[in-house]
């Protein structure tokens, strides 16, 4: 909901209900947020409407180009299913390397990222103004100004985190499939929208826990777990800020949960 709304003469879309007679020629359309489904839409509209994007932060965007001449040269030279594989594999590689780097040396990769857009944009200054987030390459998590650190923080029934509001994620079952806590996060999720909703909540935020015995949010003694365990909220020792992994206890226990318990709503 938008604050004088009723005073748009345009047309409202989502694009999760995008209608089929939807004609955007000529005309002026403003696409709020900057999202993975706003850099979808953003290039499609402006063939045939003026386009600007309406976002709290600018995000990180890279132009790629539109024909990939390697994969096109290998399906040339090699039998379709080797071209596939190659393909494949050095599309995954470079998402890898390009996130690793980001994460490693964020200054230089912020650099470059700049350097490649002003070759499509006006000038260093409309860079800055409309190019430049506040944030690092591949990081964006803030709660009133200051830097959220995840592993000083406490999970909240397994799918929210101490002291940030209006967050959640999905931790999967170590022992059964991921989709099992997907199902009962996401209903739990729905469930709590709909309760703000009703008493017009604007957010929704898990208090900050104390005299709580902290332990990893998974407990697995893999190696790649337990090097990056610091890196992840934590659990506590008793609800709601347990990790349970026990499908049926889960599905009882997210199903008639007090959804104010440890919780701070605001208005």
């Amino acid at each position: 909901e938008f604050d004088g709304a009723e005073t748009f003469a345009g047309r409202f879309v989502h694009p999760q209900f995008w209608p089929p007679d939807l004609d955007v020629t000529g005309r002026r359309v403003v696409v709020i947020g900057s999202g993975a489904t706003a850099v979808t839409l953003v290039p499609a509209l402006t063939a045939a409407a003026h386009v600007t994007m309406l976002q709290r932060s600018p995000s990180y965007l890279a132009a790629l180009p539109a024909v990939d001449r390697i994969a096109d040269a290998l399906r040339r030279f090699l039998p379709a299913r080797i071209a596939h594989t190659v393909i494949r594999g050095k599309n995954v590689l470079l998402s890898q390397l390009s996130y690793t780097l980001s994460r490693r040396f964020p200054e230089s990769t912020r650099r470059h990222l700049h350097r490649a857009a002003l070759r499509y944009l006006p000038d260093a200054a409309y860079l800055r103004k409309h190019f430049s987030p506040a944030y690092e390459p591949w990081d964006q998590v803030s709660v009133d100004g200051e830097p959220v650190d995840l592993g000083a923080t406490v999970a909240y029934r397994g799918l929210m985190v101490s002291g940030v509001p209006n967050f959640a994620f999905c931790i999967g079952y170590a022992n059964a499939s991921w989709t099992l806590r997907a199902d009962l996060s996401s209903r739990y999720v729905c469930r709590l929208l709909a309760f703000m909703d009703r008493h017009g909540f604007v957010a929704a935020v898990p208090g900050r826990p104390t005299a709580l015995r902290r332990r990893p949010l998974l407990g697995l003694t893999s190696s790649y777990m337990t090097r990056s365990a610091h890196l992840f909220p934590q659990q506590g020792d008793r609800d709601p800020w347990t990790v349970r992994q026990n499908y049926l206890l889960d599905r009882i226990a997210l199903g008639s949960a007090d959804l104010r318990r440890d919780m701070a709503f605001r208005s």
